[in-house]
């Protein structure tokens, strides 16, 4: 396995600079070349920093990309720690761990963002502290932990467990089953397929499910409006309920108003299916076959 490491250093960006202080933004490129075959599993984890996962087909290895930044006392000594730090690359069976390194332990001030991309990417494993968390193209399944900063997954299908104490949750075109929860943050899925579990201790929470979802969510809001969208052939039943607003049901025949608390047969009815917010409004829409809207809350 061969690994190469590039600096970017052609501009450094100075973000702030006086006669006690330099900051220092630049970039660094690790590449490693292996020989799987099929998908590979990453687990990333930072203590400052944002985290992205994805794949590129025409990669022949892993990539590694950090943001560094930094604060020195002038920009010969930020230059130069800038060479210190990096990320390392741990080979484990079925994929690789990643994380970033600080020679010498990391000082107060400085931050690593990694991007890792794979030519195929498996399951998942994403933790920071504070920081965003974005995974891509996942076929396995994606454990995601923040504590201060927003969730997003993308086109993955193996299903996710995701946690942050602040930050929003966003999910677009996701398959199996999810469990999401945020302690500060709105929460908005476009294009789901599985069973839903959301969430949120202050924020809305906005669902439209894809034309071929079957399964049942749970959607729970402790301070906001609650939407979800469903095709003209999902069934089900849903339980709605507001202590402060209104359950809205709307279909090819309009808006109806439910009152504060509901429960709406959808289609030849099954599976049961709850929205419930302390404060706020719901709204349960049944698309019409040509439509792929969200609710309007």
């Amino acid at each position: 396995m061969r690994s190469v490491l590039r600096r970017c250093l052609v501009v450094p960006l100075l973000l702030t600079a006086s006669c006690s202080s330099f900051e220092l933004e630049d970039s660094f490129v690790i590449t490693e070349e292996f020989g799987v075959d099929g998908p590979v599993s990453l687990e990333v984890a930072c203590d400052v920093g944002s985290i992205e996962v994805g794949e590129d087909s025409s990669l022949e290895g892993i990539e590694v990309r950090g943001t560094v930044r930094l604060t020195e006392r002038d920009e010969e000594r930020a230059l130069a720690r800038f060479e210190q730090l990096g990320a390392s690359i741990q080979r484990q069976p079925g994929g690789f761990t990643v994380a970033p390194t600080f020679e010498g332990g990391r000082r107060q001030s400085e931050r690593i963002s990694l991007k890792v991309t794979v030519p195929d990417l498996g399951g998942v494993q994403i933790r920071t502290s504070n920081g965003s968390l974005k995974a891509a193209g996942a076929s396995g399944s994606v454990e995601a932990e923040s504590s201060n900063g927003s969730i997003e997954l993308v086109d993955c299908r193996g299903g996710a467990q995701l946690s942050t104490a602040n930050g929003a949750i966003s999910l677009s075109r996701v398959s199996g089953g999810i469990r999401g929860t945020t302690g500060n943050g709105s929460v908005k899925v476009a294009g789901s397929v599985g069973a839903l579990d959301l969430e949120t201790s202050n924020g809305g929470i906005e669902v439209s499910l894809a034309d071929d979802a079957k399964d049942a969510v749970q959607l729970r809001s402790s301070n906001g409006s609650i939407g979800l969208s469903v095709a003209h052939g999902w069934s089900g039943v849903i339980e709605a309920s507001t202590n402060n607003g209104q359950v809205r049901f709307r279909d090819q025949d309009g808006m109806r108003q439910k009152g504060k608390a509901s429960i709406l047969a959808v289609g030849a009815g099954g599976s049961r299916s709850i929205t419930r917010t302390s404060n706020g409004s719901i709204e349960v829409e049944v698309r019409a076959p040509e439509l792929m809207r969200g609710p309007r809350l």
